[in-house]
């Protein structure tokens, strides 16, 4: 359609660009002229001239038009290969499989709030956070030993129970970040496996 608008524009204007020749073509007088054909080919002329340029105009917007777009259509596939609607519908999750948020109720105003929020966001209350320490046995013998024997006698526990603990991963609680960090180094030095991570009270 543009291509067909581009030709026909060009080939108006080179009709009316002859008229306009034809029509001036000679020696005549304004009088000869007036009263003559020759007005008329200019006036069919000018027509000719003026509709040839809107239509080859028109044709050159349009074909820019279209590259702008294309080029646009390209960037767009480079930033996004895969396209959403390639997806299989069976591969697009369903509401039943998201997992939602668990939830708990505050102690002071009763609505539910998130289970990890440490504060409530509607009357402000803060939740208790405790810091938890998950230790694992050192693989040297000789540490394992010491280490069974030192929290046996502080914890005022059996050696086995001990044992068994520390195989599955034993924890301890810390109130502040800075104890768990003094704890995290003292096992540590015992060449344990250290686990660690928060957990918010429900009141």
């Amino acid at each position: 359609m543009a291509k067909k608008r581009i030709f026909w524009g060009i080939t108006l204007l080179i009709v009316g660009l002859l008229t306009l020749l034809f029509a001036f073509g000679g020696e005549f007088t304004l009088e000869q002229f007036l009263k003559s054909y020759r007005l008329v080919v200019l006036l069919l002329g000018i027509v000719f001239t003026i509709f040839g340029l809107v239509l080859y105009i028109d044709g050159r917007t349009i074909l820019q038009q279209r590259k702008m777009n294309v080029g646009a259509d390209r960037r767009r596939e480079v930033r996004h290969p895969q396209k959403f609607h390639d997806i299989p519908h069976h591969k697009i999750p369903e509401t039943k499989d998201l997992e939602e948020p668990k939830k708990k109720e505050c102690p002071e105003c009763k609505k539910h709030i998130y289970k990890d929020a440490k504060v409530c966001r509607f009357c402000g209350h803060e939740f208790k956070v405790t810091y938890i320490l998950k230790v694992f046995a050192p693989e040297d013998k000789e540490r394992f030993d010491l280490l069974v024997k030192k929290l046996s006698a502080r914890l005022k526990k059996p050696t086995d129970e001990i044992e068994h603990l520390l195989e599955v991963g034993m924890r301890f609680k810390s109130p502040t970040v800075e104890l768990l960090k003094k704890n995290r180094i003292r096992f540590e030095r015992f060449g344990c496996r250290i686990e660690s991570y928060k957990k918010v009270s429900r009141h």
